[in-house]
């Protein structure tokens, strides 16, 4: 019984590994942060996230991977990660791999990797940009400062706490 049980977690593991290996990274970003339901959780969850962890760590991201955050100046959606050991871990190997800490969004507006994560408030994510080299002085697409586009977004939604994202700043 424990043999059968033991090559069943072996395959679904190797199937995990495969599946994330394929998958665009920031997929395997929210899977590694991913919650199933009780009483699914406490089985498949925790296997579930280190899988998606160890192939963060290990695989991903490719180069079309940081090419499309690049593109996208979306370098924030990985404020998803909760744990800041590991998002800073993630984060070097982006930035290894290529990631711009400066791009802009490749749109109209053109946001800068740093306004992404102001706007979104990811406190996590501006300190790594910041300490990765973004350029604290860009400016938005209407010509305020970071701390005016975080003092902007404070006022806007005021059930958010900026306060930290302010400090990164030099507020």
């Amino acid at each position: 019984m424990g043999i059968a049980l033991l090559a069943l977690v072996s395959v679904w593991t190797a199937s995990l590994w495969y599946s994330f290996s394929r998958m665009p990274a920031m997929l395997v970003v929210l899977s590694s942060q991913h919650r199933f339901e009780e009483p699914f959780d406490s089985v498949y969850g925790p296997l579930y996230r280190w899988v998606a962890r160890c192939v963060l760590t290990t695989v991903l991201p490719r180069e079309p991977d940081v090419a499309q955050i690049n593109a996208e100046a979306s370098a924030h959606a990985l404020g998803v990660i909760e744990d800041d050991r590991f998002l800073e871990q993630v984060f070097r190997r982006y930035v290894k791999r290529g990631l711009d800490v400066n791009a802009r969004a490749q749109t109209v507006r053109q946001p800068s990797q740093l306004e992404a994560a102001v706007a979104v408030n990811e406190p996590q994510v501006v300190r790594l940009l910041l300490a990765h080299g973004a350029n604290a002085d860009v400016k938005t697409s209407d010509g305020r400062s970071m701390r005016e586009l975080a003092q902007e977004m404070q006022r806007r939604h005021p059930e958010r706490d900026y306060s930290s994202v302010l400090v990164l700043l030099g507020q």
